[in-house]
């Protein structure tokens, strides 16, 4: 396995820009696809339901290459 460190460029992850979007986690799967995750403040609804919870969990997949596999959720 290669040792830690940049891989390529940086990418956007998540779909809300705006608030604050905090404590991201990666965990790598199978194929070289990774899943990243983070706290979402924004209030934001990425389904078209009203968020009126402080805070979310958002998700999602990542092919080897960078590519989004998911919509995040």
């Amino acid at each position: 396995m290669a040792a830690p460190g940049v891989w390529d460029e940086e990418f956007l992850v998540n779909a809300v820009t705006w608030s604050a979007q905090m404590t991201p986690v990666i965990t790598a799967l199978a194929g070289g696809r990774f899943a990243i995750a983070y706290t979402d403040y924004s209030r934001a609804s990425l389904d078209g339901f009203t968020d009126f919870s402080d805070s979310a969990i958002r998700a999602q997949v990542f092919s080897s290459t960078g590519a989004a596999c998911s919509t995040a959720v």
